[in-house]
């Protein structure tokens, strides 16, 4: 594969362009480069001839974490990897690592991460072109911006019932013993981790290791079945 170069050069201010347009005017335009976008959930998106190949947020999964969420690899092989233009790539092709797997993994890495720096706010961004070798693994931005608009619909939803971030809960002395159907996936065991007594939910949230998308639907989850409770529903 031969690397592909644009001239596209855009700074500003997410607030005024909104973040989804600023995407798809990225990938109209055919970009190649990196947006940078700084703050509290600053973060990079990656362009290559308009398609993104990758995207990492505070809390999003690296290169490395996604390989090895699907298959060991040891520092030699990660290292191997790591030296080439396109890591997970080089993994597919040097370690086996399934195509297709990689491929949904990154999809949802990218969707979350991508999320986070919708949901930032007002934030300024850069992009910066640069000489990039296509990755084995990309994506339109078309199908991409409109999942995004679908989870952040979800996301408001999720919020509006869950309350202020401020609000205190705990784990339930007897939590889910009467819902012995109820199963505890990665992000909540994820999410009931990070409580240690009273904490609020901002505090979870940060502490979790999740992204926000999955944190904020993962705690309405887990008070919807009663594995916790406000602190000031409990009468504590």
């Amino acid at each position: 594969m031969t690397a592909v170069d644009s001239g596209t050069q855009l700074s500003g201010d997410v607030a005024d362009y909104g973040f989804g347009p600023l995407l798809g005017r990225l990938a109209s335009d055919r970009a190649t480069g990196h947006l940078e976008i700084t703050g509290s959930s600053g973060g990079t998106v990656e362009f290559c001839d308009g398609r993104i190949s990758f995207a990492s947020s505070p809390a999003s999964l690296d290169r490395r974490c996604i390989a090895e969420s699907i298959a060991d690899i040891d520092d030699e092989t990660w290292a191997n990897a790591e030296s080439t233009d396109d890591p997970l790539g080089a993994l597919i092709s040097q370690a086996d690592l399934d195509a297709v797997m990689v491929g949904l993994v990154v999809e949802e890495v990218l969707l979350d991460a991508l999320l986070d720096l919708k949901l930032a706010g007002s934030t300024h961004f850069e992009f910066t072109s640069a000489v990039v070798t296509p990755a084995t693994i990309s994506f339109d931005a078309s199908p991409l911006i409109e999942q995004l608009d679908e989870r952040a619909e979800i996301w408001r939803e999720a919020v509006a019932t869950l309350g202020s971030t401020s609000d205190v809960v705990r784990i339930a002395p007897n939590a889910c013993l009467d819902r012995p159907q109820v199963v505890i996936d990665a992000v909540d065991w994820a999410l009931l981790s990070a409580i240690d007594g009273p904490t609020t939910l901002a505090s979870v949230i940060s502490r979790s290791g999740q992204s926000t998308y999955r944190s904020v639907l993962g705690l309405h989850r887990l008070l919807s079945m009663g594995a916790l409770v406000r602190v000031e529903d409990a009468g504590v």
